[in-house]
């Protein structure tokens, strides 16, 4: 606590320049590293002895200005206090603090590491610092936790002078000494060039150097490129060192950072979690059965399946006391539960049930504290405990969505549920569906029909929600219609339309296709101002907004256009020598027939086009006046009937 004092005073005395949320070091002192490391490292699983440094020491202040203390609550570095090592200087009580935009030029030049030396091989490190000590663990494991920086990052990845850091521990069942600061669930270790951004341009240079060992692992990196808070361009996300370990044996542990000896003027740093280096030998854990929060119980509802673990001892048999504390009372408030355990030889864990019950009293969150514990190899008592809170049944609330309208096709209702706990049941009216959705298809006798939609549903606890909804299921409407006449032209362009549809149809609209003109009318005329093909659309709707559309083709014709000369002469001199059409516009087919003066038949022929060339059997015609007529029709089949007279000359 008179640390945090100490960071405070002299953030007052700066005029409060910097945020609360700015990260904070201090340095360490040469003559008391050793309580630094115990009372901001350690915890009450682990014996630390022999606690010893290496670094860039001042004896005249007894400061080591490259291992300290830090304190970054709300910062982002995602720890909030602990031991920090640098391979630069710490500078407190602000240094690495400044914003990553301001690269710092530390100018360290203290010796690097042999041990860092292999990693980065063949580079070499300089400025490093080392932090190590002995320690006896309870429990057959060891971890803590931690964050690696560098202002290397991105943009030097993959080099060869990368900075390097590493955790190597030593003893009982370890093969020499091994670096557990690794990625998750590999043996990589952790660096620049395993964990990094991936989606950072590399110098193509440094990827032909052979030194990216990953790229696979951006879900562990941070940028902090633009962070105002942190001198750091990058770290890691917390992560966890483990080791294996045998309980109340010694083992050595040896923290080591420094930078690649190329880059002296960017500096990494390891921050070290207060108080997470720890080996539990007892555990407790719960688990609830109605896999909610595994500490929070209900009354009357469930029960909590309580796991007692140990990791020291486990060949021999063991007796542990319980002692039960809180508001809740034994074999009252919950079940009766016994004043020890026992765990056989060769079992690690046992267990205990615990059943809240139902007392129909207001008292909400009751707590039960349970605690075992155990003389240590070390002779020191260790306790652990875990807290169990019993809540008040918590009630169950249903809505179902939607709940009201009209409905054309099959509606998905949802059930929206707040309260209650898992898992949550469903019946949707009686047994169509039990899952929190229902996909409901109606049938009709009607043209609609009023159904109703229930769900009841029941908690985890047993209780039970209830909800109903009436929702209107309608018939989609059938568009059809018919036009008359059937034949349109531009002389008669005028269309009566006839509205066909059935099933509720209670409004109409209608498009010609001519981009200017709809109709709300059910039987509308209309008058089409060109010829074209138009395609005419009938959107109907029912009393729920149900609708239905159908088109057609409408043709609006050019008039057909027959016209024959009034005379000719078949003299074979290329000029008129037969009567045929002058024009022919929209004529499919024809007939044409001649008639002499006695109104006798000299011509006939199915092809209007082929022309009268005179000849009457194979004999001349005299010159003279004759009477004509062409009945002919359109490509869609209308007949036209045109007549006259024509004169031959000889």
């Amino acid at each position: 606590m008179k640390t945090l004092k100490y960071i405070l005073l002299l953030f007052i005395s700066l005029n409060c320049q910097y945020s609360f949320s700015q990260l904070y070091t201090e340095y360490a002192k040469g003559g008391t590293i050793d309580s630094l490391v115990q009372s901001l490292f350690a915890s009450p699983s682990v014996q630390i002895l022999n606690v010893t440094f290496t670094g860039d020491y001042n004896p005249w202040t007894d400061n080591i200005k490259d291992i300290g203390r830090f304190n970054s609550t709300n910062s982002s570095i995602g720890l909030d206090s602990g031991i920090i090592l640098t391979g630069g200087w710490l500078e407190p009580p602000f240094g690495l603090g400044q914003p990553s935009f301001n690269n710092p030029q530390y100018l360290k030049t203290t010796p690097g590491d042999s041990i860092l030396d292999q990693i980065i091989s063949p580079s070499q490190t300089i400025g490093a610092t080392v932090l190590e000590f002995d320690f006896i663990p309870n429990g057959d494991s060891i971890k803590f936790n931690y964050v690696f920086a560098s202002d290397e990052y991105p943009d030097q990845i993959c080099s060869p002078d990368k900075d390097v850091f590493a955790f190597h521990i030593s003893g009982p069942g370890i093969s020499g000494m091994q670096n557990i600061a690794l990625i998750p669930n590999t043996n990589i270790f952790v660096g620049n060039n395993t964990i990094n951004d991936t989606n950072y341009v590399l110098n193509p240079i440094m990827l032909t150097w052979g030194f990216c060992e990953s790229l696979d692992y951006p879900q562990y990196y941070i940028d902090h490129g633009e962070d105002s808070l942190l001198v750091f361009d990058g770290t890691t996300t917390v992560l966890t060192a483990k080791s294996v370990t045998v309980p109340c044996q010694t083992y050595h542990l040896r923290f080591a950072i420094a930078n690649g000896d190329l880059d002296i003027g960017e500096s990494p740093a390891v921050f070290l979690e207060a108080n997470s280096f720890n080996s539990e030998p007892l555990k407790i854990e719960s688990k609830v059965s109605y896999g909610a929060n595994d500490t929070i119980l209900y009354e009357g509802c469930g029960s909590a399946q309580i796991i007692f673990r140990r990791t020291y001892n486990i060949q021999q048999p063991k007796t542990y006391n319980i002692s039960l504390t809180g508001t809740a009372q034994n074999g009252i408030d919950y079940n009766n539960l016994p004043s020890s355990i026992t765990m056989q030889a060769g079992n690690s864990y046992d267990t205990l049930i615990i059943y809240p019950t139902s007392d129909l009293i207001m008292d909400n969150l009751e707590n039960i504290i349970i605690t075992i514990g155990d003389t240590l190899c070390n002779g020191q008592y260790y306790e652990t405990d875990i807290e169990l809170v019993i809540h008040e049944k918590p009630n169950v609330d249903i809505q179902i969505v939607p709940d009201t309208g009209a409905f054309c096709t099959n509606v998905l209702f949802s059930a929206q549920a707040q309260g209650g706990l898992p898992p949550l049941s469903y019946n949707w009216n009686n047994g169509l569906s039990n899952t929190p959705i229902f996909n409901f298809y109606p049938s009709f006798q009607n043209a609609y029909i009023n159904k109703t939609i229930t769900l009841n549903v029941i908690d985890g606890c047993g209780n039970s929600a209830y909800d109903t909804t009436n929702i209107i299921f309608s018939k989609y409407p059938v568009a059809a219609y018919n036009y008359l006449p059937g034949y349109l032209d531009i002389d008669n362009p005028t269309v009566n339309l006839q509205d066909l549809s059935t099933i509720g149809v209670v409004s109409w609209l209608w498009n010609f296709d001519d981009n200017t003109t709809t109709s709300t009318l059910q039987n509308p005329i209309y008058n089409y101002p060109d010829t074209g093909n138009y395609n005419v659309m009938l959107t109907v709707s029912n009393q729920f907004g149900c609708t239905d559309s159908v088109s057609q083709i409408i043709r609006i014709n050019d008039t057909p256009d027959l016209i024959y000369p009034n005379t000719f002469s078949p003299n074979n001199d290329g000029l008129n020598d037969s009567f045929k059409p002058l024009k022919a516009v929209g004529i499919e087919t024809g007939t044409l027939k001649i008639f002499n003066k006695w109104g006798g038949l000299i011509y006939e022929s199915n092809d209007f086009t082929e022309g009268w060339n005179g000849d009457y059997h194979k004999r001349k015609s005299s010159a003279g006046t004759y009477y004509w007529i062409c009945t002919y029709s359109n490509v869609y089949g209308k007949e036209f009937v045109i007549k006259g007279f024509v004169t031959l000359f000889r």
